[in-house]
């Protein structure tokens, strides 16, 4: 996380101004809770119907649950990886933020470019490299740093579309502050236009 909040700071051009004794335990609890967050995913993807097929024989329940947790599962996980997005942008860049946003206009593109990053890859490496014949046994390390690897670039790519969105509000709202000091009015529906256009993106 630590390196993460730093390239967000870049994306929103600031410095990283808290102390280390504050900064280091925040780090580690961000980290804690997103190792969190990714074993109930891994463990809600992976649970699957043979797992609850044998839990249904010896509780009793019927082959309805099997399948709806079949389909239920996934919306978990959805649910689960975006509390993480919106866990890392809201909590490792050094920006004061009114709110925790769970789902924003970067966040939402950063999923969607999560999903189909990863079933790209996976589409690679399952038809077109042999890691395990080049690499031996660290084959499956090398293709997991790569998938980190991609998706840490697709959210980052998202963190910057959020910033260009913040600051394009930032700008209308002082472009509208300084039209009504002005009383330049017809400035003033412009600016007005332009914060609400940036307020329905974010």
């Amino acid at each position: 996380t630590g390196a993460f909040g730093r390239a967000l700071n870049r994306i929103y051009g600031v410095v990283e101004g808290r102390p280390i004794w504050k900064l280091r335990p925040w780090n580690l609890l961000v980290t804690f809770t997103m190792v969190i967050l990714v074993v109930l995913t891994m463990l809600t993807v992976l649970l699957s119907g043979g797992v609850i097929e044998f839990f249904s024989d010896h509780l009793g329940i019927g082959d309805q649950i099997t399948q709806i947790w079949n389909w239920v599962r996934w919306l978990i996980a959805l649910v689960l990886v975006v509390a993480l997005i919106a866990l890392l942008y809201y909590a490792t860049p050094n920006i004061k933020q009114p709110k925790l946003r769970w789902i924003s206009p970067g966040a939402a593109i950063a999923l969607v470019m999560m999903g189909v990053a990863g079933a790209a890859f996976g589409f690679y490496v399952s038809n077109f490299s042999n890691y395990n014949a080049t690499y031996g046994t660290l084959g499956g390390v090398i293709v997991m740093l790569l998938l980190i690897w991609i998706m840490n670039n697709v959210l980052l790519l998202g963190a910057v579309l959020d910033s260009e969105l913040e600051r394009a509000r930032q700008l209308g709202e002082e472009a509208l502050s300084i039209a009504s000091q002005s009383g330049d009015w017809a400035g003033l529906g412009r600016a007005h236009n332009v914060v609400g256009i940036v307020l329905d993106g974010l």
